[in-house]
């Protein structure tokens, strides 16, 4: 199922711990400031536990996640932008 990405406001606030959200939320709001790099301009250890995170496996490296993003768009078919 895909889900919408989420804003990098709403990331930092589920990380931080202003927001409530699931386990899948919290996750997908490290992807998200992973990915656009929001994560290493956040004071404290959040980069540092970003690291831990790519180190682990629990977090993609954003190449790595764009390749698999492009893969499952081939497996799928891309969508027709010239409408």
């Amino acid at each position: 199922m895909n889900r919408p990405e989420l804003s990098s406001e709403r990331a930092v606030a589920l990380v931080e711990g202003r927001e409530e959200g699931t386990n899948e939320e919290v996750l997908a709001a490290w992807q998200t400031l992973t990915d656009s790099g929001v994560v290493w301009t956040l004071p404290g250890p959040y980069g540092q536990l970003a690291d831990a995170l790519l180190a682990e496996g629990v977090l993609l490296p954003p190449q790595q996640r764009e390749r698999r993003r492009l893969t499952h768009w081939m497996e799928i078919g891309c969508p027709n932008t010239t409408d």
